[in-house]
């Protein structure tokens, strides 16, 4: 556990992405919200209520399906910045939305960023965590993940109480906006972003690996290359024949005494 912590404290990218997640889930989680807000703000209107959550899932699907647009870029870290701060957006112009679909336009929003920040932050502590870590960085992850939104419904039930559903709305959206901005100034220039060049210097390693596996291959047949003959050596390569026309040259050696070849028939 130590060794994970000082791995996170000495790694600003992979830290700066669970602070990252850990902002959205926490300082502005809106589900214990919705019914207060309902009621506030849409007249308690049940159908209304029922689209709170499906908008939120509709932006996740759209999302997920164009992952590959925002995964392959160069820059995970802009992502990692952009997409909470679009999240927080999204939920203070939903609390001071007056039309109700308009505001589930800005879930939908919201939903699209709630699931672009949670795969630009897979993609980063994966990229940035060495083998040794992965296990700690993924016990922290699930850690978030997993206590994370509870704490965001405690915090908004909390002030909710004391103010309204729309204040803790609003000020849950603007306070993950200032929490991104903060990260991403105590966030060393260049530490969140990769180049192609450290995924080709990736391809090339287990390219080195693979040719060196082949030529230890290479030298474990030659003794038998040697001893042998070529004649062993053919044994030990991959056929080339089709597989059809091996078989047909194994037939009459497989044939039970008595029995009538297919083409005899």
């Amino acid at each position: 556990m130590l060794d994970g912590l000082a791995f996170l404290a000495r790694t600003p990218v992979v830290r700066g992405a669970l602070l990252t997640d850990l902002a959205v889930s926490v300082l502005s989680m809106p589900v214990s919200l919705f019914p207060l807000v309902n009621v506030e703000r849409f007249g308690n209107n049940p159908r209304t209520f029922g689209l709170f959550l499906t908008a939120i899932a509709v932006g996740g699907v759209i999302a997920s399906g164009l992952s590959g647009a925002f995964t392959r870029r160069t820059h995970p870290g802009l992502i990692m910045l952009g997409a909470p701060t679009s999240w927080g957006v999204a939920l203070a112009l939903f609390g001071l939305s007056p039309n109700p679909w308009l505001g589930l336009a800005f879930l939908v929003l919201a939903g699209a960023a709630d699931t672009v920040t949670a795969v630009s932050r897979s993609t980063i502590v994966q990229l940035y965590t060495p083998d040794a870590m992965r296990g700690r960085a993924g016990a922290a992850e699930q850690i978030i993940g997993q206590a994370g939104p509870d704490l965001g419904d405690m915090r908004g039930g909390l002030i909710a109480d004391a103010t309204s559903g729309v204040v803790a709305l609003v000020s849950g959206g603007l306070l993950c906006v200032l929490a991104v901005a903060l990260i991403g100034a105590t966030t060393p220039p260049g530490s969140v972003d990769h180049d192609d060049s450290r995924m080709n210097r990736a391809a090339r390693s287990k390219a080195v690996t693979l040719q060196r596996s082949l030529t230890g291959r290479q030298a474990r047949s030659a003794p038998l290359r040697s001893t042998f003959g070529p004649g062993m050596q053919d044994r030990y390569q991959t056929p080339t024949r089709p597989v059809a026309g091996k078989m047909a040259q194994l037939a009459p050696y497989g044939t039970q005494p008595g029995a009538v070849p297919h083409h005899q028939e």
